[in-house]
């Protein structure tokens, strides 16, 4: 088993569940300044958004499962931040998950789809200064896959 990138609990892998694109955008804020007899100028004023988007296909019974998609909604309604791992291993720090969205088709006769395609939109996170509150974090995410359960279930 090749493993992609871990959200969390949830492995994206190439026999498995995997993507087929990751889109990141970095967003900086650079507001406008009303200058007296001049020229509006804008002021960089730091970094802004961080927001990564992950497209992909689950085929049931072949590659993932048809509940897969349906877990990523459970998790991010439990609305903790969850590690972002590479398969190459680089840690890509804290990310929650805005968004899923679903779209089946091509239907069995029971009416499961065949094919799932979904997208997952994420937003950084980060590290918060706070070193307790990191390990608080932690702490939950190796809960998280029973938790899953519990709100899935």
């Amino acid at each position: 088993m090749n493993i992609l990138l871990m959200l969390g609990p949830v492995m994206f892998s190439t026999d498995g569940t995997a993507f087929d694109a990751i889109s990141r955008q970095w967003e900086f804020s650079w507001p406008t300044q009303q200058l007296a007899g001049y020229s509006p100028q804008p002021q960089y004023t730091g970094p802004g958004e961080q927001t990564l988007t992950i497209t992909g296909t689950v085929l049931p019974g072949r590659y993932g499962s048809e509940t897969t998609v349906d877990m990523i909604a459970a998790l991010a309604r439990l609305g903790y931040p969850l590690p972002l791992v590479a398969g190459t291993g680089e840690v890509l720090g804290c990310w929650s998950i805005r968004s899923v969205a679903k779209n089946g088709s091509l239907y069995a006769a029971n009416g499961a789809p065949r094919k799932i395609e979904f997208t997952l939109s994420l937003v950084y996170y980060g590290l918060t200064p706070d070193a307790e509150l990191n390990r608080k974090i932690y702490d939950k995410v190796g809960a998280l896959p029973e938790m899953v359960l519990d709100v899935f279930t």
